[in-house]
């Protein structure tokens, strides 16, 4: 395995894409591709306080790795970054509603007891 290059015009070169793993081609292209997707609106923004500052969460980020490690692993790396992107909206969702972020993040993926640090 060549693993991956820290640099995108690096992984996204013929010489990478000769050398490497067909996976590795992979993974590398849909997380690049992932990356450059500018992040929804109010993304990191998931609640106002009342004097106007806003409650930051970057429970996000932690399923956004999982579904990485999940490509690094040899598994659907789409699909395991859809699965990021679904459960992200509903914390998101859930949040904005004025719920507590761990009863958000349990509600948006039970299946996943890692959402806390505490577990």
């Amino acid at each position: 395995r060549l693993g991956y290059p820290t640099r995108v015009s690096l992984g996204t070169s013929s010489a990478y894409a000769a050398a490497a793993e067909p996976d590795e081609v992979a993974v590398f292209t849909a997380y690049v591709e992932a990356l450059r997707r500018p992040p929804p609106p109010g993304m990191l923004e998931v609640g106002q306080l009342s004097n106007g500052g806003f409650v930051y969460s970057y429970q996000y980020l932690y399923w956004f790795y999982r579904a990485v490690e999940e490509g690094l692993q040899g598994n659907d790396v789409e699909q395991a970054l859809q699965q990021a992107q679904d459960r992200t909206s509903a914390f998101l969702a859930c949040v904005r509603q004025g719920t507590a972020q761990p009863a958000c993040a349990q509600q948006a993926a039970p299946d996943d007891p890692g959402w806390s640090a505490n577990q």
